[in-house]
């Protein structure tokens, strides 16, 4: 049901009052627990990431080993956003120019970046999975995954995926994402 989707109790009598209720193509005074959800969008930004500068007085923080670690997530099928036709294309953190003092890549999602996206996962888990909304057997169908084309967001992505379906039996190896030309927010 709608309002337990939401997280409202059940039982709790959650009334839509005024104009808002004709926003969902219901009546003045509808209760929210008689409805069913049939869509939810969710955006969220990537996870934690190193700078894109080093610090002036500790050049040598960002050592590799900060980089995280995607052992246990699914791998990624990139598809063009337009066509729907998969890249074959790798996503890179960034050119060795672009590396920090410390040798990590300028923006790489780190590990507690990647723990941030799993630990989004688990409360969508929580909120979608666990009340039926989505079914786990049919996670690729019912779940739409879309990205910039930018490494750290794709894995912070990957991060999602591993938090709604680590306690699955039917944990995706691979998912689909949809990625534009140059990302989401640069008009495409």
């Amino acid at each position: 049901k709608f309002a337990q989707t939401l997280g409202f109790d059940e039982g709790v009598a959650t009334t839509v009052l005024g104009p808002a209720a004709s926003l969902f193509g219901l009546e003045k005074g509808a209760r929210l627990e008689d409805c069913d959800l049939v869509q939810a969008h969710v955006y969220f930004r990537h996870g934690a990431r190193s700078p894109f500068l080093d610090a002036e007085d500790a050049p040598l923080i960002w050592k590799k080993h900060l980089r995280a670690n995607f052992s246990g997530c699914p791998t990624a099928k990139l598809v063009d956003l337009t066509t729907r036709k998969p890249l074959n294309i790798e996503l890179k953190d960034s050119e060795a120019k672009d590396t920090l003092a410390g040798g990590l890549a300028k923006g790489a999602l780190t590990n507690p970046g990647l723990q941030m996206a799993k630990d989004l996962g688990a409360s969508l888990r929580e909120r979608y999975v666990s009340t039926g909304f989505i079914e786990p057997s049919r996670f690729e169908d019912q779940v739409l995954l879309r990205s910039s084309r930018v490494a750290r967001t794709v894995e912070t992505v990957l991060g999602v995926v591993t938090g709604m379906t680590h306690t699955s039996e039917s944990k995706p190896k691979s998912v689909n994402v949809l990625v534009g030309e140059t990302g989401v927010g640069s008009g495409q």
